[in-house]
């Protein structure tokens, strides 16, 4: 299932064009927290200077600093410092995240 990242993505942006190989991602999603999908992308991003902390609403896409992991939340959140904003889904996206098999293959492209 392609998922569609949409926003003003300026780290994923940065990142890509430091790194432009990396794009697209294909990842594999497990669940978590019952809120969201996580998934390692292939390479950390840097997060130097970048706007951290958020509490995530269903269809926001954000990096786990702490941990590596993209995060794609398809219900709302807590608070969080570590989490990094890159941008929304695709609202299609969004809603059919919950309803994925666990260890379900996506692809996340720049918008």
């Amino acid at each position: 299932m392609p998922v569609r990242v949409e926003g003003p993505l300026r780290l994923a942006r940065r990142c890509a064009r430091s790194s432009p190989r990396q794009w697209p991602w294909t990842l594999i999603l497990n669940y978590f927290h019952g809120t969201e999908r996580i998934a390692y992308p292939p390479r950390p991003l840097e997060t130097t200077d970048a706007p951290t902390g958020m509490a995530p609403t269903a269809g926001d896409i954000a990096y786990f600093a702490p941990w590596g992991n993209v995060a794609m939340y398809y219900a709302d959140a807590a608070d969080d410092a570590g989490l990094v904003p890159l941008g929304r889904l695709d609202p299609r996206a969004a809603d059919a995240l919950a309803g994925l098999d666990e260890n379900a293959t996506v692809i996340i492209r720049l918008a």
